[in-house]
């Protein structure tokens, strides 16, 4: 590094240029190794007496107090130090042209001479830390650690959610794969989809519930509703078989419409009012499919509630009145002589002969209990297993 302005009486060039008999600091300089020796030494001339007082300094703070504040104040002392040679370096050798060489080899040999002094005296650091372990000041938190591991386990899972099921990449395949869905699609197939993609998105608003509870900033109850909407879509898609509604005026052709719609004369259709019971179709039970058909009776409780609550007909005498809940009472105690568990189940045993004839036989008698009012009050509902429902 040469100097910006040219050399001065009593300055010397070391980069291989000519040396010129002159003084520095009362010095003559005949050689470059000469010229050296003498910067060097006017360098350790006008740093000694800091230098020396600071570690003299260092030693003493070092020798009376053993608290790591001391040491670390030694080293802010040193760093500060290192910075003012760094810039008294500079400026000899901007101004004395001395050897960069020899001016880094000095500065090296002094850092390292400050580490090996710090490092001698490091059992000024393991006593104070040896001395609260041993009065039980280190408390570890375990709690406190083991939250943050699970914080950054949530957040790593969370990025990689953005990349695969929360990417639009991903929103846009499984609109492509809705769009297909038909009649004729895999059932099976679409349920595990959908039941992997609510598993997921479970996953993802547990991990945002911890981070948003982490500090106690929130008690998770935006993601709530979210919640209640997946839970009830999980067991809308783990349903084998769906309840259909058919609502209508007395008359306006309910029955003749399931019929229709499953392909044969399963409900009873007549002029007037015939469909007394509640009618649920189910599809065949996978486990018993003989089972046609099921009958529930109403529970004692039940049936004495609506017994009283029974009510005369408006041509109906007292003696017909009480006439009629008599022969329900009787018709009652018969069935549930024959099926105390308040359950009758119909089944083709294919011992009739003619599995039609049989099936015909069991309809018959259910055309009975949905047609009767004398069973309004006996039958709470009746349920007919047929694989005749679409989608079946």
């Amino acid at each position: 590094m040469l100097p910006s302005s040219p050399p001065t009486e009593g300055s010397t060039f070391f980069n291989n240029q000519t040396i010129h008999g002159a003084t520095y600091n009362g010095h003559n300089i005949n050689d470059r190794e000469t010229g050296s020796s003498l910067a060097n030494g006017a360098l350790h001339e006008e740093n000694t007496s800091s230098f020396t007082a600071a570690s003299n300094a260092d030693n003493t703070v070092l020798s009376e107090s053993s608290s790591i504040e001391a040491r670390i104040v030694s080293a802010d002392v040193a760093v500060k130090e290192i910075q003012a040679d760094k810039k008294e370096a500079r400026h000899v050798i901007a101004t004395y042209g001395i050897n960069p060489d020899a001016l880094l080899h000095m500065v090296e040999r002094w850092t390292q001479t400050m580490l090996e002094e710090f490092k001698s005296a490091k059992y000024h650091f393991k006593h104070p830390l040896r001395q609260k372990w041993e009065k039980q000041e280190f408390k570890m938190n375990a709690e406190t650690i083991n939250r943050k591991r699970i914080l950054y386990q949530h957040f790593k899972a969370l990025q990689q959610y953005t990349q695969t099921y929360l990417s639009k990449k991903s929103f846009e395949d499984l609109k492509e794969f809705v769009s297909k869905v038909d009649q004729n699609a895999n059932v099976n197939e679409l349920k595990e989809k959908v039941n992997n993609l609510i598993d997921t998105f479970f996953k993802i608003i547990e991990s945002l519930e911890f981070i948003e509870q982490y500090d106690n900033v929130e008690d998770g109850s935006s993601f709530f509703e979210t919640k209640k909407v997946l839970q009830r879509l999980q067991v809308l898609n783990n349903k084998q078989s769906h309840r259909i509604c058919i609502i209508g005026l007395e008359k306006c052709g309910k029955s003749t419409y399931i019929n229709a719609l499953i392909g044969f004369e399963l409900l009873p259709t007549a002029s007037e009012r015939c469909t007394q019971i509640r009618t649920v179709l189910k599809p065949l039970l996978q486990e018993n499919r003989s089972l046609f058909a099921t009958v529930e009776y109403y529970s004692d409780s039940d049936f004495e509630g609506l017994i009283a609550k029974m009510v005369k007909r408006i041509d109906e005498q007292d003696q017909q009145y009480q006439s009629r809940k008599a022969k329900i009472r009787k018709t009652r105690q018969q069935l549930i002589s024959k099926f105390p568990e308040r359950e009758e189940n119909l089944k083709l045993s294919g011992n009739y002969g003619n599995a039609d004839d049989e099936r015909k036989s069991i309809i018959k008698k259910l055309h009975e209990y949905i047609i009767d009012e004398l069973y309004v009050n006996i039958i709470k509902e009746i349920s007919i297993y047929t694989d005749k429902l679409p989608g079946m």
